[in-house]
């Protein structure tokens, strides 16, 4: 089996108020992945619309989609035309319940799954101690586990944005056989100088000790009260410096070749996997 793989990080500016407006930027930036060859095309975290969980929202229902929508007929079709599979960040709901959801489409246009962010953020900053993200408030955590997609030329898991902190759910994926893990996120600097550090810190850490690839897909520009730092980047199963970042300010598709052979020449050469002891692990899962 071919072990190239062209993907597409889809860096995106400032979300647009009107929703249909939005889902054309995403579709302009999945033709010019398309057009570079991508195989693969991964957008941010709540991609259709702006970070609402930012702000006060009255109705956050209202920010909320259905993969049977209409609106997002026309990029599905488009990522299938040109056999390339697409993750996309949304707000999922079934008009009850609001979920931060990642749905995953195989190039054939096929709905392989879904995956509902595990870990929900409520973060208070200021010497005010005001709440600067509302998600724990918004969003039903997920309850879907940490499934592993074959999207034929590979296996591909996801966590989204917060997701990154927490180790466990990268390894689940890991020992499930991902290859490339994928983090659509909305990561402001929260007024910090360090965030991009961080943040770039975490994806190469997360390749190196799973022995995967690591896609960071981030919004970038202020949007409302949120300055997103952008830095998508590309993180190698070696754990050297990435193999790609955007540089932009705003909408832009980060088009990079990766080696799925690199995945399994990096797990052979430092086994984890092999040398876990999982009978000792009690305590991190409280059984």
């Amino acid at each position: 089996m071919e072990s190239l793989v062209t993907v597409a990080l889809a860096q995106m500016g400032p979300a647009d108020a009107d929703m249909d407006t939005q889902l054309a930027r995403l579709s302009a930036i999945a033709e010019k992945a398309a057009r570079a060859g991508a195989q693969l095309c991964c957008f941010p975290e709540l991609a259709p619309t702006d970070y609402f969980p930012a702000t006060r929202v009255k109705e956050p229902l209202g920010r909320g989609l259905r993969l049977d929508d209409p609106r997002l007929a026309p990029l599905r079709r488009q990522a299938a035309d040109a056999g390339m599979g697409l993750v996309l960040g949304y707000g999922e709901t079934d008009g009850v319940v609001l979920r931060n959801t990642a749905a995953v489409f195989r190039g054939d246009g096929e709905l392989l799954g879904q995956y509902r962010k595990m870990h929900l953020p409520a973060n208070f900053f200021g010497a005010s101690g005001d709440v600067s993200n509302f998600e724990k408030f918004y969003f039903q955590p997920g309850d879907l586990g940490f499934p592993v997609f074959d999207m034929g030329w590979g296996r591909l898991g996801v966590q989204i944005c917060y997701d990154r902190n927490f180790p466990e759910g990268f390894r689940c994926l890991a020992l499930a056989g991902a290859e490339i893990i994928v983090i659509p996120t909305c990561a402001p600097t929260f007024g910090v100088p360090w965030g991009v550090e961080m943040w770039e810190m975490l994806c190469r850490v997360r390749a190196y000790e799973n022995g995967c690839f690591v896609l960071g897909v981030n919004k970038v520009g202020r949007e409302g009260d949120s300055e997103f730092f952008g830095h998508s980047l590309v993180a190698s199963p070696f754990g050297g410096p990435p193999v790609a970042v955007a540089q932009g300010s705003g909408d832009e598709a980060l088009i990079v070749t990766i080696d799925l052979a690199d995945v399994r020449a990096a797990r052979t050469r430092r086994p984890f996997m092999r040398d876990r002891r999982p009978e000792f692990y009690r305590p991190i899962s409280g059984t």
